[in-house]
């Protein structure tokens, strides 16, 4: 540096001293070096303070900017230690709705020259809602003849009867099957009587206290 320019720059000190003195401590000497090379005429290299970076890109003492260290997502347990992944929120199942079934309004239950399904069912007395069953499939299958009988055309008979209809029909007719034997619902659409069935229709009214 020649003397008169080393001159120049001790006068200016003071001054740039005076610049900075207000300016925080970490930017203070950041601020000196800047107005020392616009004095010499040469740009320092322009870098964030350390100050203003983000903690993973903070430089070590070793110069090199460190990674940020990658965490799986945890939540704090309940004793403060740590505990696993939080798991994702599940869309909740949507409500099953219980199927509905119409009666089949198309059946003639006073059909001529066949006893009336009413008829059969007073001489027949049913108690239970197993027996209903199997005495309305019964009469659908072989008084009326019908090709197939199915969850409508048992509920119509309770219509035709004025019998309290089961919340869910083809549950129940599934639970004379199951219990009682005495009808096949294998096929919802295509229900009928077993031998065991039948056997039981033709000895009704049955003796109190046998179902």
């Amino acid at each position: 540096m020649a003397e008169g320019d080393f001159q120049q720059l001790l006068d200016v000190m003071p001054k740039i001293a005076e610049a900075v003195r207000d300016l925080p401590d970490g930017l203070k000497q950041r601020a000196f070096e800047e107005l020392i090379s616009t004095f010499k005429g040469v740009p320092t290299p322009r870098t964030a303070p350390p100050e203003v970076l983000p903690v993973s890109q903070q430089p070590t003492e070793s110069g090199r900017v460190a990674e940020a260290e990658k965490q799986p997502d945890v939540e704090p347990s309940a004793t403060g230690g740590r505990s696993r992944r939080a798991k994702k929120a599940t869309t909740p199942r949507k409500a099953t709705t219980r199927k509905t079934w119409a009666p089949d309004r198309h059946i003639d239950f006073w059909p001529e020259g066949k006893q009336s399904f009413k008829d059969f069912v007073e001489a027949k007395q049913p108690a239970t809602i197993d027996q209903k069953n199997l005495l309305a499939v019964f009469w659908l299958e072989h008084v009326a003849e019908l090709p197939a009988v199915g969850v409508g055309q048992v509920l119509a008979a309770y219509k035709a009867v004025d019998w309290d209809e089961p919340g869910s029909p083809d549950v129940a007719l599934r639970k004379t099957a199951s219990t009682q034997h005495w009808i096949d619902t294998r096929k919802s659409t295509d229900i009928k009587t077993t031998p065991g069935g039948r056997n039981t229709v033709k000895g009704m009214p049955l003796p109190k206290g046998k179902k």
